[in-house]
């Protein structure tokens, strides 16, 4: 009789633990490559999504506070008088 090889046993811990860290590397620990990988590709694309809008979010706002601050200081100038 042949001897098998020991079958690897995952720990789901460790995949969980892995998949809090950066998802899908808890799939790919686990032998499921394709969905690891689209999970990973998900997590980059939401990722970069929420920089763009965070960011987009936060310009508008300090855009508009200058905005708003420049005229009050517009607003505090004296007027010159032109003659002509």
């Amino acid at each position: 009789m042949s001897e098998r090889p020991p079958k690897f046993y995952k720990n789901p811990s460790i995949a969980v633990v892995l998949s809090f860290f950066w998802p899908g590397l808890g799939q790919i620990y686990n032998g499921e490559i394709g969905k690891g990988i689209l999970f990973l590709i998900a997590a980059g694309v939401s990722a970069g999504l929420m920089w763009v809008l965070i960011g987009f979010y936060l310009y508008s706002a300090a855009n508009s506070k200058l905005i708003r601050l420049a005229e009050e200081w517009a607003s505090t100038m004296p007027q010159i008088q032109t003659t002509g």
